[in-house]
């Protein structure tokens, strides 16, 4: 007799990003990203936010309610790069945590200031 498999958690789809020069501080951009996510059997929870400069130094940057469909990243550069986002749907389970997989990786380029 075949064991059930469990459902997969949903995977978010990154659909967008834009930036911003001295949005929050003079000198530099500050960053947004949109997603949007099928939940299916899956209840809403928590949206995991990772960066990294062109793949080099990815880092948690934290987590949002996935119910927000975005982030907004201050004062993250001062132009001239390109950034790399991706994200996880998180649950926190009474079993444990419930990870899903990592979105496709959404680059955006931020150019110098006036470019």
């Amino acid at each position: 007799r075949a064991t059930p498999t469990a459902p997969t958690p949903p995977v978010p789809v990154v659909t967008g990003g834009d930036y911003w020069w001295e949005a929050s501080e003079p000198g530099t951009y500050d960053v947004s990203i949109s997603w949007t996510i099928d939940y299916g059997t899956f209840p809403v929870a928590s949206v995991e936010v990772f960066m990294s400069w062109g793949g080099e130094g990815e880092q948690s940057l934290g987590t949002v309610p996935s119910s927000d469909l975005g982030f907004y990243h201050p004062r993250v550069t001062e132009g001239g790069q390109t950034l790399w986002y991706r994200v996880r749907y998180v649950f926190e389970d009474y079993a444990g945590p419930v990870v899903g997989d990592f979105s496709d990786v959404f680059e955006i380029y931020v150019p110098t200031e006036g470019g």
